[in-house]
Order: C-alpha cells, then structure tokens, then sequence
C-alpha cells in the first residue's frame, strides 16, 4: 500500500513537473515570437550596420598602389591622388553607398598640404570618422578655418584603427622631426578593441590589381566600369561560399530569430567586458599619449551610427571612457555637444555622410577652441 502510494505520488509529482516545464517553455517561446514580430513591424532591430555586404574598392590614379605597410601599422601612399568607392549587396542588387576621390600628402596622409619638419604642429589623430571616410575629407575645411596659423595642422585618421595604432603614428611622426605640440583624439567606443595591424601581401596584391583579388582580402582593387559588375559577383560568390560552410543550425536560428540573438549578444558582450576590462594595448597606449602631452591632449568622443540610434553609448564606449579619465584624460563628450543624427549617416554604411561630417568639423573646432583658445597669430 505504501509503494503504491508513493509511486502514485511521484507519477502525479513528475506530470505536474513536466506540465509546469510545458508551459514554461511554451510561455517562452510565445514571447520570443512576439518580440521578434513587434520588433519587426516596429523596425526595433533593424539592421544597423551590414558589414558583410560591403564591398570596399580602392585605385590609385591614374594607376598605381594605395596604401604602404610601415613596420606593425600602415599609411596611404605619399602624394596619391586615391578613388574610393563602396557597393553594398542588396538582395540580388548593388547599391552604390559612396564614390569620391581625395589627395594623399608627402607622408601618405589624408591632406593636401605637405609636412615640414620642426614646426609646431597640431595632429588629429582617428579612424575612419577623423580621416573622413565616404565623403571628400572634412579635414581640408577644417584646417581652412583654423584660427591659429602658427600651428602646422596634421591629419593623423586613418580608417580601421585605434589607439595603439594612433601611438605608433605618433612616433613614427617625431621620428621623422615632425614637432608634434598637440594631440586631439577623435575616438569612437569601437577604437578601443583595434590592435595595430597592417595589409598582408595578398591584400595588398589585390587592392593594387582586380585581377589578383581572390575573395578574402575585404579590401579591393577597382576594375573599369565594363569589368566591376561581374568582379562584385565573384567576390560575392566567394563571400556566399564562406557563409554556407557555417553552421547551418545557427545561422538559421539567427536568421529567424534576429532580434532575440542580438539582444543576447548585446548582454553577453556587456558581461564579457565588464569581466575582462582586457585591452592592454590601447590601455597602454591611452596612458602613453597622456603621460607625453598632459594638458596638450585632449580627447573627443563622437558617437557610432549604432549609438546614435539607441541613444546611449555602449558598453565598451563605457569602459573606454573610464580608462582615459582614471588616466588622467580629458573627454569632450560629442555625444552630447556634437548633435549627430541618424540622418546624418549613409543609409547603409556606418560612416558619416557629408552632412554629418560638417558637424564634426564643427565640433572638433569648438571643442580646441574650448580647450585651448587659440587665436590668430
């Protein structure tokens, strides 16, 4: 009567057990439904940037190389005159983002103007926001309205970098009698994850012919205008091929559940930097420039097309700005103080269109200005 009974309550326990974890996971799965449905209709997780579907082409006119390798990090070619054009996928289309052309200086820079050595110099250093990706570089207007002529203005941006890299620019720069004076900063939350890097061969093969371009480089050489539609197959060809040695499983979860894994990642990523705060290198390199310039340093933190959008800065722009201030850094909040817009971003790349740059251009000049108050000489 006893066994009985107390198999006949651990059978009833185990079917409350299993209904109670039914609905649980019903419960669950509806709601993941109608949170992928809202955020959907409502756009909440619409895709900010498309890295994937871009296809980077660049050309050295009238023909020749684009960009050099110096030791760890890398520079334009000196006294280029380079094209660069970008093309997302869209579905089975190409849309065109951005095609401009700009000049290279005596030391492979984004500028007109020439360097000359042993003279006070004020350097913006950055990534692709300071050298002006997308759009003719705001930096040439910039320094045209520059109030202190005793100061050599330098364009230090360079696409894909961070601060370990600005530092080895740096350096590089006072190797060669630049006089560097001052130091701005222009940093966005993603600089602080970038190593130093520089092209591999293949890479570099590639960007300076078409014909050498395998799949892999995600920087490219441009064709003519006759050879450019099928060269972006191929290399799309190629992208597609990686994609479906993936696991299939995940990718497809992915696919249908979008907006849930990036809610997911987006936590995973923010305990993952709280735990390891672990990007020595820039953390270095952030302490360096403070201990070299002091109050001749000054650091402007723009906001990413991401941030904008959410409206808050993300976790790793959090963990960035504590360093530089427990450093000893002073910030100049462009979140705030720069008024950039989603508008004010191509409507597929993650760069600043034309519009937005004038406002950065804005920005950077009031915030020197606020720091230094400098004035004609």
């Amino acid at each position: 009567m006893i066994n009985f009974s107390l198999s006949s309550f651990l059978t009833t326990a185990l079917k409350k057990l299993f209904t109670g974890f039914s609905i649980v996971i019903f419960a669950t799965f509806t709601g993941i439904l109608v949170f992928e449905y809202l955020a959907k209709k409502n756009k909440i997780g619409e895709d900010i940037y498309q890295w994937e579907n871009r296809y980077m082409l660049f050309k050295g006119e009238p023909l020749g190389p684009v960009f050099k390798n110096v030791e760890k990090f890398f520079l334009y070619i000196p006294n280029a005159n380079i094209h660069s054009t970008t093309y997302y996928a869209v579905k089975s289309d190409w849309t065109l983002e951005y095609d401009y052309h700009f000049l290279t200086n005596n030391y492979g820079l984004v500028q007109k103007k020439n360097l000359r050595q042993d003279y006070p110099s004020l350097i913006l250093l950055g990534d692709s926001y300071t050298e002006g990706q997308g759009s003719s570089p705001w930096f040439e207007n910039f320094s045209s309205n520059f109030p202190d002529e005793s100061l050599q203005l330098i364009n230090g941006g360079l696409l894909g970098t961070g601060f370990e890299q600005w530092l080895l620019l740096l350096e590089y720069l006072k190797k060669n009698n630049i006089h560097v004076s001052k130091v701005v900063v222009i940093y966005i939350s993603d600089d602080y994850r970038r190593s130093a890097w520089n092209f591999t061969p293949n890479t570099l093969s590639c960007i300076n012919n078409y014909h050498a371009c395998e799949g892999n480089e995600n920087f490219y050489g441009m064709p003519d205008k006759n050879g450019l539609l099928e060269f972006l197959e191929k290399m799309r060809g190629y992208r597609k091929q990686e994609l479906d040695k993936a696991n299939v499983p995940v990718k497809d979860l992915k696919y249908y559940f979008s907006n849930t894994y990036k809610v997911w990642q987006s936590f995973s990523q923010k305990n993952k930097i709280e735990i390891s705060n672990d990007f020595p290198a820039n953390t270095l390199g952030i302490q360096k420039l403070i201990a070299s310039y002091g109050q001749n340093l000054l650091f402007i933190n723009l906001p990413q097309k991401d941030e904008v959008v959410r409206g808050e800065i993300s976790p790793l722009g959090i963990v960035a700005r504590g360093v530089i201030e427990k450093s000893g850094g002073e910030i100049y909040d462009g979140f705030s103080k720069c008024n950039l817009k989603k508008e004010d971003f191509f409507a597929l790349d993650g760069h600043p269109n034309s519009k937005g740059y004038q406002k950065i251009s804005l920005c950077v000049q009031s915030a020197i200005q606020e720091r230094w108050q400098l004035e004609n000489h």
